[in-house]
């Protein structure tokens, strides 16, 4: 049974999930910060893939 003690609980994902919404909310230069990260990266790996 150790695949069970990997699953996340649910009754603790959901109030994470809600700070993390609250928080996104809060910081905009860091929530700006993330999404050009995460679009330069799946730019980044866009653009290389056809070299592969």
């Amino acid at each position: 049974m150790a695949f069970l003690s990997i699953v996340p609980r649910t009754d603790t994902l959901l109030p994470d999930v809600r700070s993390a919404w609250l928080m996104r909310r809060l910081n905009v230069a860091f929530t700006m910060a993330g999404l050009l990260t995460l679009a330069l990266g799946i730019g980044a790996t866009t653009a290389v893939f056809p070299l592969v």
